[in-house]
C-alpha cells in the first residue's frame, strides 16, 4: 500500500542500526541502496562470534545455503542448530551431525547439534560438537547416558534456559554439576544475563563455560544473544571451540570490555596473594 514508513535495518550488535523513513508510490518499484557500517570489527581482532541455541530444520544439503544466508544477515559466524528432542520424539531434524553436517560460506558456518534431553522436572539440556543425534529412549530422565555419549564423540553438554531459571533447571544442575557432566550454562538468553548459578558452582570449584543462545526461532532472532571465542589463525570449527573451552571467551548481547590485569589480557586466571595490588585496567566499547 502506498504511504510512508519507518525502515528499521540490523546486522548485529556489531553493525550500527539504521533508521529511514521511506516513501512507497502507488504502482511504482523502488530501489533503496543502504550501506551499513561498523562499529566495531571483533573478526578483525580474532572474536568470531556463536550461537548456541537455534532452531532450523535441515532435512538435506539444499537448505544450507537459505539457512547461511540467514545466519550472514545476522552476522552470526559460528550457527548451532539443535534438533528438538522430548519422551517421545524430535523436532528440527538434521540431516548430518559431525564434519558431514558442517557447511562453511567464508567464515560463516553452520552445524547440527541437540537439545535433549529437555524435561520439564529437571531442565533442557544442549549437547554441542557431537558426532550424532543421542536420545537415550527408556532413559530419557537420565541425563548423564546423553551426557556420556555426547562426551565420546569429543563434544559439550551443557544446560539451556539458565538465564532464565526455567523448567525447573536447578534441579538438574544440582545433580550433574558435582557429578561432572557439565560443561557449559547458558547463563545470557532474552536480554537476561543469569550470573548465580555459575557463580555459585564457580566458588564450589566447578569452573563452567558461560554460554549463550538466542532460542530462534522461540524468544529471538539468530545471534541476539551470542558467544565470542578468539581464535589465533585459520577461523573453523574446531579452532571455535577450542577458544570456548580454553575460556577465550565472553558473552554479550551488544557491550564489548576489555580488561587487563597487570598488562596480561590473554591468561584467564590468575594467582593473587593478599598482599599483592593487582593493577586492573579496564576499556569499553
Amino acid at each position: 500500500e502506498a504511504g510512508t514508513y519507518t525502515l528499521v535495518i540490523n546486522k548485529g550488535p556489531e553493525y550500527r542500526q539504521v533508521v529511514r523513513e521511506i516513501t512507497v508510490a502507488a504502482n511504482e518499484t523502488s530501489t533503496l541502496a543502504v550501506q551499513l557500517e561498523r562499529w566495531r570489527d571483533l573478526p578483525a581482532e580474532g572474536w568470531y562470534s556463536g550461537d548456541d541455541h537455534v532452531h532450523i530444520r535441515r532435512l538435506d544439503p539444499a537448505a544450507d545455503s537459505d539457512i547461511l544466508a540467514y545466519t550472514q544477515a545476522e552476522d552470526v559466524h559460528l550457527t548451532n542448530l539443535l534438533q528438538m528432542g522430548n519422551v517421545s520424539g524430535w523436532h528440527f531434524p538434521q540431516y548430518a551431525f559431525g564434519k558431514a553436517g558442517h557447511r562453511y560460506q567464508g567464515d560463516y558456518v553452520i552445524l547440527a547439534g541437540q537439545e535433549s534431553p529437555r524435561t520439564s522436572h529437571r531442565g533442557h539440556t544442549i549437547g554441542l560438537n557431537g558426532k550424532r543425534f543421542h536420545w537415550p529412549g527408556q532413559d530419557y530422565f537420565l541425563y548423564d547416558k546423553t551426557a556420556d555419549a555426547i562426551h565420546a564423540d569429543g563434544g559439550l553438554f551443557g544446560y539451556a534456559h539458565v538465564a532464565l531459571d526455567a523448567f525447573h533447571v536447578a534441579w538438574g544442575l544440582a545433580l550433574d554439576v558435582p557429578l561432572g557432566y557439565i560443561d557449559f550454562v547458558e547463563m545470557l538468553q532474552m536480554n537476561t544475563l543469569n550470573t548465580g548459578y555459575l557463580y555459585d558452582f564457580l566458588n564450589m570449584g566447578f569452573r563452567l563455560l558461560p554460554s549463550a543462545g538466542s532460542d530462534y526461532p522461540y524468544i529471538h532472532v539468530a545471534g541476539t544473544e551470542r558467544i565470542y571465542a578468539h581464535i589465533d589463525g585459520e577461523f573453523s570449527v574446531a579452532n571455535w571451540f577450542k577458544s570456548w573451552q580454553e575460556r577465550r571467551s565472553f558473552v554479550s548481547n551488544g557491550p564489548v570490555i576489555e580488561f587487563t590485569v597487570n598488562g596480561d589480557s590473554v591468561a584467564n586466571e590468575f594467582e593473587v596473594h593478599r598482599e599483592d595490588s593487582p593493577d586492573a585496567s579496564t576499556a569499553i566499547g
